[in-house]
């Protein structure tokens, strides 16, 4: 059963009276108003919360095409055989061009193989080159047990990317493998989605100084001043999006509260609606049976008369 015939079926109304019709309409459009404040909002807050999942997941998205080629060569470098030549150039230094030959075709891009035993907490940064000190401080990271992380140097023209990894013997760490990789196997071919994003870029966390950009996509006057970042894995790299906030116009207790207020509005102005139809079909049918019995005997006798044909007479033949 209906809302409204409920509604109907419990309310009863003098047939003396009738609900005034510009009360009727005032009811009904207020409770349309107030079912279409609790689910407007709500329609907007769905769409709002659709808009910023749509930008996170494109954000991710992102981030997965980066993350690929980091830890395929992250692969390549704990492989079991580059592990034993690593070793074995650890032990010998002629070895370290057999090492150097084969991780190099396994992966064109790296440009350089080096290795360092554990004393190297006494190398000194400035014998590693210009990026000595960056160096330096990615092979203590993995001597001491850290994960280094893939990253970028600007102290070249143009800038050099490095990674590093522990070498073991039977998961006992004996040194460290560092390589250094065509900054192309990473950025090149990247391609964001950019639908429900304005803009993504990405960085480099640098710690004290000046982030890096190496790369964006979209409208950059749209960045805003409170970015969204997620970092790569493996990487110092991040993902960086225009900030995502989501106010909610409505809570889901208030807005549920307000639409059934609304549609008990609605069916209460529909249930007079109808019941004003009925009084009215009543006071003309009883009008009809008042008129019916003020009407003169008279009147009443020539209303139910009927007219009378005399039947002819067969004509002579």
């Amino acid at each position: 059963m209906e809302l409204t015939d409920k509604l109907k079926d419990s309310v009863r109304i003098s047939k003396k009276k009738r609900a005034d019709t510009r009360l009727v309409i005032a009811l009904g459009v207020f409770g349309l108003l107030i079912f279409l404040m609790a689910a407007w909002p709500r329609f907007t807050d769905w769409r709002a919360q659709r808009q910023v999942a749509s930008a996170q997941a494109e954000g991710r998205e992102f981030v997965d095409q980066l993350t690929a080629p980091i830890q395929a060569l992250k692969s390549v470098l704990t492989d079991g055989q580059v592990q034993e030549l690593a070793l074995r150039a650890l032990e010998n230094p002629e070895q370290l061009d057999d090492l150097s030959a084969y991780i190099t075709g396994r992966e064109s891009r790296i440009r350089s193989v080096q290795v360092f035993g554990l004393d190297a907490y006494q190398l000194d940064p400035s014998t590693l080159g210009e990026n000595g000190l960056a160096l330096y401080d990615m092979i203590l990271s993995v001597l001491e047990g850290s994960r280094s992380l893939l990253q970028m140097h600007y102290l070249f023209q143009p800038p050099r990317m490095f990674d590093a990894v522990a070498v073991r013997a039977n998961d006992e760490l004996r040194g460290v493998l560092l390589v250094e990789i065509d900054p192309a196997y990473v950025l090149t071919g990247l391609q964001p989605r950019l639908n429900a994003l304005p803009f993504l870029r990405l960085t480099q966390y640098n710690g004290r100084e000046p982030l890096s950009v190496l790369g964006s996509f979209g409208d950059a006057s749209r960045f805003g001043n409170q970015p969204e970042r997620i970092p790569v894995p493996g990487s110092l790299l991040r993902v960086e999006y225009p900030g995502q906030q989501r106010v909610e116009l409505i809570g889901g207790g208030k807005a549920l509260v307000m639409a059934l207020v609304g549609l008990l509005c609605l069916a209460a102005s529909s249930v007079l609606f109808r019941s004003n139809k009925q009084w009215a079909l009543e006071q003309k049918i009883e009008a009809a049976q008042q008129a019916r019995k003020t009407a003169s005997p008279t009147d009443l006798e020539a209303d139910d008369e009927t007219p009378r044909i005399a039947p002819s007479e067969p004509r002579a033949g």
